[in-house]
């Protein structure tokens, strides 16, 4: 009988937290954008691993003003001229495809699967195929990306 209620709460307490778990990548999100926007950072530097199967693929460090790429290197070299290829490192284009995927239909070839840093702020971002979708899907066109600094100040 008293292993018989350690059952009934335990699985109580599963199901409890499941149900919490179910919510939580939504409220990250929610979360995470509302201390985002609460830090007000204008500068900062961020040093992104970005992993497809692209030329592109690499290590990104990336000085950032004002939302706007200041200073660009590409894999410890200088890239000039790299607005519109690191363009979707920056912290700002991280939220705003990660509240994007938010708002999607979730039907879809693909999904984004986001995580958060002890700061609070977007960790990683990733498309990856949906195993839902049973139509057949381009290969080659998953990434991830994922953040191994963040300096707040432009560092």
């Amino acid at each position: 009988m008293k292993y018989k209620n350690i059952s009934v709460f335990t699985i109580i307490a599963l199901i409890f937290s499941s149900s919490i778990n179910g919510s939580e990548k939504k409220d990250s999100f929610a979360g995470s954008m509302v201390k985002w926007d609460k830090s007000r950072i204008k500068e900062y530097y961020i040093k992104v691993n970005y992993s497809s199967f692209s030329p592109i693929s690499g290590l990104w460090e990336l000085r950032v003003k004002n939302g706007k790429i200041i200073n660009c290197m590409f894999n410890g070299k200088p890239a000039e001229n790299c607005t519109e290829t690191a363009g979707s490192f920056t912290m700002e284009n991280l939220y705003k495809t990660a509240g994007r995927s938010s708002a999607a239909d979730k039907n879809g070839p693909f999904i984004i699967e986001v995580t958060y840093g002890k700061n609070g702020f977007i960790n990683s971002l990733s498309r990856i195929r949906n195993p839902e979708y049973k139509k057949t899907v381009q290969k080659d066109t998953t990434y991830r990306i994922e953040v191994l600094n963040f300096i707040p100040g432009g560092g």
